[in-house]
């Protein structure tokens, strides 16, 4: 982590894993999650999850 004006950054990495298949997988549903979070710290609903 580091902090930062207004906040704190926070770096993830995923390793390890076996294909471009799984990696396309993994960083998909990275995507999706992330984004509702996004919203959710900034106060707001994401709504049902549909993945």
């Amino acid at each position: 982590m580091v902090e930062e004006s207004g906040g704190t950054r926070v770096k993830l990495t995923h390793s390890g894993l076996a294909d471009r298949e799984i990696c396309d997988s993994h960083e998909k549903g990275w995507t999706h999650y992330l984004s509702r979070l996004a919203i959710a710290a900034a106060g707001g609903d994401p709504g049902p999850d549909k993945m």
